[in-house]
């Protein structure tokens, strides 16, 4: 008897650590054994609901996700955008922990030693300081409150969407707001707050939409990031600091949980690369214009939003850095794109770079629906 016993006591300890997983920020338990990536998960929970998102409540004016409507809600105060068009997301306010005070440590390229060549990395650079922040990292947390150059800074990553971010965090009074995961999504991306007004922000728009923020006239000012590989970031500025695994949390960072996830059917799924979406089902795009998982690089010109599908701009590219451009009433628009780095991003006349991030397309088309796309061909000239 003893052999069954253990076992059952086994899928019990494998079962609560899953809930934990999800607890802990995962909206999907997942975890590594050996060297095979296992999906396990509680025995009574039903994989399907972690997919779903319902509506918020609006009670004694607050605002509440349906799922969570025991947690501390979001004052229901100003709101520029319908409540209505708020959804809850599986992970609670809180939920995901963000980063910011002592987990934030940095250390020298020449230090790191954990990082592989091919990792992606999201790098950024002011006033000629250089950081970069694995993408293992801000997947675990989706939210990291920095400072660089003596400018308080936030990591912004959103796994549902894709979309990725650097932007300067306001101040008041000397003191810059902090921000965490709220737990609520809007257009197909999840939602930060604010934890000194408990005000709901739109990373895309850069300004709160929801709560006493709304009225101050404060603003997340984005600045230039991208993504690439480890390789290409450190060749390009090997005096880069890089956001360190030593966060004071007992995360794996060897790899992104968003690529071993549970899916509704109980199968191990990659998020990114399958149909899932974490957001309400009207925001797919049933056109066909593109898959709702295609990524983009979305653009805000000065007169237009634009599309440039990434798959499409590295196929287009070869295995060869590649310049394309394109007319606009402000001058030649060039994209730059080095597939082996995984790298690309758009300038204006000036070596400009308007506010840009890589994102699904659903959650751009979400944000954007009268983007324009420019479609690269593999036949166009430098």
């Amino acid at each position: 008897m003893a052999q069954p016993v253990t076992r059952q006591y086994a899928a019990l300890i494998s079962g609560v650590l899953a809930a934990l997983a999800i607890l802990g920020g995962l909206w999907h338990a997942a975890y590594r054994a050996s060297s095979a990536a296992v999906v396990e998960t509680a025995a009574t929970t039903n994989p399907a609901e972690a997919w779903k998102t319902g509506p918020v409540r609006v009670v004694d004016g607050s605002i509440t996700a349906s799922r969570h409507s025991d947690e501390p809600g979001f004052p229901a105060v100003n709101c520029i955008v319908p409540p209505d068009e708020l959804y809850d997301l599986p992970a609670g306010k809180g939920e995901i922990v963000s980063l910011q005070g002592a987990a934030v440590k940095t250390a020298p390229a020449n230090q790191i030693t954990w990082l592989q060549d091919s990792d992606i990395v999201f790098g950024i650079q002011l006033y000629g300081h250089k950081r970069c922040y694995p993408r293992n990292i801000l997947a675990r947390h989706c939210l990291t409150n920095d400072t660089l150059a003596g400018e308080p800074i936030l990591i912004y990553f959103d796994p549902p969407s894709g979309a990725c971010m650097a932007l300067i965090r306001p101040e008041k009074g000397g003191a810059a707001y902090s921000f965490a995961a709220s737990g609520l999504g809007y257009r197909g991306m999840g939602l930060p707050y604010d934890e000194q007004t408990e005000s709901l922000w739109d990373p895309l728009g850069g300004e709160a939409i929801v709560g006493a923020a709304v009225e101050q006239a404060v603003k997340l000012k984005q600045i230039a990031g991208e993504w690439m590989t480890w390789a290409a970031w450190q060749e390009l500025w090997p005096e880069t600091t890089v956001l360190s695994r030593d966060t004071g949390h007992e995360y794996d960072y060897s790899f992104d949980p968003y690529t071993q996830v549970q899916g509704p059917e109980g199968d191990a799924l990659n998020y990114y690369e399958s149909e899932l979406l974490l957001a309400p089902g009207e925001l797919s795009d049933r056109s066909g214009t593109m898959a709702d998982k295609a990524e983009v690089l979305g653009v805000m010109l000065p007169d237009e939003a634009l599309a440039v599908p990434v798959a499409e701009a590295f196929a287009a590219a070869g295995d060869e850095p590649r310049t394309f451009t394109q007319d606009s009433r402000f001058g030649q628009l060039e994209l730059r794109v080095d597939p082996q780095a995984q790298r690309l991003y758009l300038t204006m006349p000036g070596n400009v770079r308007p506010a840009q991030t890589r994102i699904f397309w659903y959650a751009w088309r979400a944000g954007h629906p009268d983007t324009r796309i420019w479609h690269i061909e593999a036949e166009e000239d430098e």
